[in-house]
């Protein structure tokens, strides 16, 4: 358990997640989303962040099928600015954060903000999720989880 730590005081509690697979990540994540709502948190104060619109269609069908369609899903971009109870940001895997398009030194510090962006938006508890397997291929972590460690 770690605790990003920030201006306004110690943070969120961080977890980092490892799936077998995309599926099993998502379905992870609604239920702890079902979990969290149970528990009396307002959809909206929670948030399922990730790198680009290309990525989550089947979370969001995932999402809509299970009553969760309040839950912010969306990018690191879109959230800059917005705080949330709990966040989860999904597929941090080696050729999506980073984006493989990073090729200089300044677009990689960039990705490294705008992932930092979407970490600084959880004040309670920040959940960062990678995949074994994705599209049936082996994937890793990406490169920015061990710079947490």
């Amino acid at each position: 358990n770690k605790h990003i730590v920030s201006g306004r005081g110690p943070g969120a509690d961080v977890y980092l997640l490892e799936f077998e697979d995309t599926m099993a990540e998502y379905n992870y994540i609604v239920r702890k989303l079902t979990e969290a709502v149970a528990s009396g948190i307002e959809q909206n104060a929670l948030a399922v962040l990730h790198r680009n619109n290309i990525q989550p269609w089947e979370f969001a069908n995932l999402l809509k099928e299970k009553s969760l369609d309040k839950v912010n899903l969306m990018t690191f971009h879109k959230s800059k600015g917005l705080e949330f109870k709990k966040v989860w940001i999904i597929d941090v895997c080696r050729g999506m954060i980073p984006s493989p398009k990073a090729g200089t030194e300044k677009e990689l510090e960039e990705e490294r903000r705008s992932f930092y962006v979407a970490m600084t938006r959880a004040e309670d508890e920040l959940n960062i999720c990678w995949t074994l397997m994705s599209k049936n291929k082996k994937t890793n972590p990406s490169e920015f989880i061990f710079e947490l460690q």
